[in-house]
């Protein structure tokens, strides 16, 4: 069974795609949002073989997904 989190990062795969947006873009727009994630991180959550677990979902991944999907919540959201 794929858990929330594993689901969400899968989201945020797609939607970064359909979207086209950059790394770079996502780093600038992470820091604006007051939730800086650097370029290196960006790239380590976007590999074809990442994992969430591999992540803490407060301060990386919640910040991409605020500025790549618009949702500003927590997992179980």
């Amino acid at each position: 069974m794929i858990s929330k989190k594993e689901e969400v990062l899968r989201q945020l795969k797609l939607v970064r795609k359909a979207k086209n947006i950059s790394y770079q873009a996502i780093v600038d727009g992470t820091e604006e949002l007051g939730m800086a994630v650097s370029l290196s991180s960006v790239k380590r959550v976007f590999a074809e073989d990442s994992q969430a677990c591999d992540f803490r979902y407060d301060s990386t991944l919640k910040p991409i997904v605020r500025f790549v999907m618009g949702v500003d919540g927590d997992i179980e959201e």
